[in-house]
């Protein structure tokens, strides 16, 4: 699934949502959880509630940021939510099997393959 972030505090979701209020959060904090979230052969896309704060790090990709985000999924139905939600940078696709391909900004010199274990490709 995807977590996207709103650009400022009470910023609405990209698509039609419902509330979460799981145990596990902090007091206050709420999940807009995409109507499709029953869809079990579709990717789950839900929005926190705050925006993005950077935490301080030394990692080497902490400077970077997310340039692209493409999800694949075989099961992605006609009729999906998922196929009108506009999000620059992120784009839900069909495809043959299910997979996330991430970029990061800046020069691209390699690409990290987690498969078979995770679907998931990283652009660095």
């Amino acid at each position: 699934g995807v977590a996207v972030r709103p650009r400022s505090r009470g910023g609405l979701p990209p698509l039609a949502t419902w509330d979460y209020r799981p145990k596990f959060l902090p007091e206050g904090m709420t999940l807009a959880m995409g109507c499709n979230s029953g869809v079990l052969g579709e990717p789950i896309l839900f929005q926190l509630d705050r925006p993005f704060e950077p935490l301080p790090g030394s990692h080497a990709l902490s400077s970077r940021r997310i340039a692209a985000v493409t999800v694949t999924t075989p099961q992605l139905a006609p009729m999906s939510l998922l196929r009108d939600v506009r999000i620059e940078r992120l784009v839900f696709a069909d495809g043959p099997e299910h997979l996330m391909e991430i970029t990061l900004d800046g020069e691209v010199t390699r690409t990290i393959d987690l498969r078979p274990a995770l679907p998931l490709l990283l652009r660095c």
